[in-house]
């Protein structure tokens, strides 16, 4: 109903949401608990409340290119969830998103202005670290590492509150960004990510030959997935045969 899946069927297995709708309605999936994968198709842009609550089977969420937000409990207490990988449109995870997820190992989050709400991954034990992207922009605290809702914590003892917090929780990211602030707002081991060149354009660690082919290719106009700006490297407005001399150059170890 105009691009809205209100209510689904009791569905099991595989489901593919059909192309075209553009929201998962407040508790459209309540319960299914057959289902084990969801596909989202690329028209679809936010998931209600409770959208996927208590689906117990639910394993594998294949997030669509557009979606953009999930609201409060769409996926909250989904006990067979063990891996998250948002897609580069995800701008926001409202409250209680993922609480209670108690298997979930792995969050992936892209390097886009995201924010994370209160809670939203709250009372997931199996989650022991976080990435944090350079451009997030809003990680509340209590969005990560504990194992109960942060709500529950106000005029708690210091030794109450660590009591409560996944042992050894880790937060990976960049210095002097949102991910060393939460680590330290919220007494989280925080460990320092190296910022890659700006040269690694296949994100390999290393400038070397790889690249360079890359860099080629975008020059004789092919498509790749990189911003082309990034390698205009003389800052000319323009990318052309110098910039790949000087590429050439970079590669073969000169100073620039």
């Amino acid at each position: 109903m105009n691009g809205i899946l209100i209510r689904a069927a009791d569905l099991s297995g595989v489901v593919a949401v059909p192309d075209g709708v553009r929201m998962i309605g407040g508790t459209a999936f309540l319960n299914r608990k057959n289902i084990t994968k969801v596909k989202l198709p690329e028209s679809c842009e936010l998931i209600g409340d409770y959208g996927f609550y208590k689906c117990d089977s639910l394993k594998t969420i294949e997030s669509s290119k557009g979606l953009k937000t999930i609201t409060q409990s769409a996926f909250c207490n989904l006990s067979s969830l063990e891996t998250v990988v948002f897609p580069d449109s995800i701008r926001n995870i409202e409250t209680s998103s993922f609480k209670g997820c108690k298997n979930l190992k792995s969050v992936t989050l892209p390097d886009v202005p995201v924010s994370v709400s209160t809670d939203a991954f709250a009372m997931c034990p199996n989650l022991k670290s976080i990435t944090l992207p350079a451009s997030a922009y809003s990680i509340a605290n209590g969005a990560f590492g504990y194992d109960i809702s942060y709500y529950d914590l106000a005029n708690k003892s210091e030794e109450y509150i660590n009591s409560k917090k996944v042992p050894g929780f880790t937060v990976y990211g960049y210095e002097g960004t949102l991910a060393e602030t939460y680590a330290k707002n919220n007494g989280f081991d925080f460990v320092a990510l190296k910022e890659q060149d700006p040269c690694d354009f296949d994100g390999g660690g290393t400038v070397d030959v790889n690249d360079l082919i890359i860099m080629q290719k975008c020059v004789a106009g092919w498509k790749v997935k990189i911003a082309r700006t990034l390698f205009d490297l003389d800052r000319n407005g323009t990318l052309d045969v110098d910039d790949l001399l000087l590429m050439q150059k970079i590669v073969a170890g000169w100073k620039i």
